[in-house]
């Protein structure tokens, strides 16, 4: 019996997601910061509103974590399957978009493995896993930009914005330049129309957030004022200097140490130099070459506006939660050599 790609690649993810959670889901814990996402899943599951009743990020990845609670214990490990989960969706999603150009199902599980291992820490996988998912999505509009796919790709983007608005931000941003750059180099189709159901589409996908803002008492009074916040501070983070490979002082340190931080920085480096490169490269495509490579061009797009996460708080946690769409370009690169 032969098995359809996504099948095979949704096996292969589950397999490299369950096996992690088997080998280390037991392992460790950072009141702190995985306490954070705990205390909030737990809240939810018992009835508390996100951000209303408790300090939280946007309610999306709590209802998410709540929905598993619900039907278990509120102990850790719940949460961490429900994580897991959420896991293997992205890598799903991040695989799916690689097979569009990676022909070899040897170099496919390895790219998943490469993937997996930069999705860390294990609390945060929904900023990965939604970057992963981004790309997909864009890659499929690029394939196919019907006015189903603007719309599917709106849901999408309204979708990510209910577990981090600023997700929200990035992907509509991304999802604008991409619609833009398609009308002006790939494809001449109705524009209005496709935009029109791609706005239709964000209203959808955020459609359970308005409703609580509608809905829910004192929701929205507490949702204006954590923007309100945000505007406050001016920053999204608590920033840290950006570590260029040469601003360290890499006497002072020893051997370990000084390969730890020329790595940091260079990946810091290879940000801004590949999607300036990819999108000087996508100012000069053809049309048809355009349209050859659309995991290319989802990578440079999304990957622009995700390399904000990376650089407003420079360290290697927040590098690891936005690399993957500059993750699936590189991994993806050799391929497109002979396509």
């Amino acid at each position: 019996m032969r098995f359809p790609d996504p099948l095979k690649i949704a096996l292969l993810c589950l397999a490299l997601v369950v096996l992690s959670l088997w080998l280390q889901g037991d392992i460790g814990l950072v009141l702190a910061d995985e306490g954070y996402l705990w205390y909030g899943a737990v809240q939810t599951a018992k009835g508390s509103v996100p951000v209303r009743d408790f300090q939280s990020y946007d309610p999306g990845r709590y209802y998410w974590a709540a929905a598993w609670l619900r039907w278990s214990d509120h102990g850790i490990m719940s949460l961490r399957a429900s994580v897991a989960a959420f896991q293997f969706l992205g890598l799903t999603l991040g695989l799916l978009a690689l097979r569009q150009v990676v022909r070899s199902w040897w170099a496919l599980a390895i790219a998943a493995f490469v993937l997996l291992l930069w999705m860390v820490p294990r609390y945060k996988v929904f900023e990965s896993s939604l970057a992963m998912a981004s790309v997909f999505f864009a890659s499929c509009l690029v394939r196919n930009p019907s006015v189903r796919q603007h719309l599917v790709c709106g849901i999408f983007v309204g979708v990510a914005a209910c577990f981090g608005r600023n997700h929200g931000v990035y992907n509509l941003l991304a999802f604008f330049a991409l619609i833009v750059f398609m009308r002006l180099k790939l494809d001449h189709g109705p524009f209005l129309k496709r935009a029109g159901a791609w706005a239709v589409g964000i209203v959808l996908g955020y459609s359970p957030l308005l409703m609580m803002l509608l809905v829910v008492p004192g929701f929205f009074e507490a949702f204006l004022e954590s923007v309100a916040y945000l505007l406050r501070r001016g920053a999204t983070n608590i920033t840290l200097p950006i570590r260029w490979p040469w601003s360290y002082d890499y006497p002072l340190m020893d051997f370990v140490q000084s390969v730890k931080a020329f790595c940091l920085g260079t990946w810091f480096l290879l940000m801004p130099m590949c999607y300036g490169g990819g999108a000087v490269w996508l100012v000069l495509t053809r049309r048809q070459s355009g349209q050859r490579r659309a995991v290319l061009i989802a990578s440079v797009v999304v990957g622009m506006f995700y390399s904000h996460h990376a650089f407003s708080r420079a360290d290697v946690w927040h590098l690891a939660e936005s690399v993957h769409p500059l993750l699936i370009g590189l991994l993806a690169a050799p391929w497109w050599v002979i396509l």
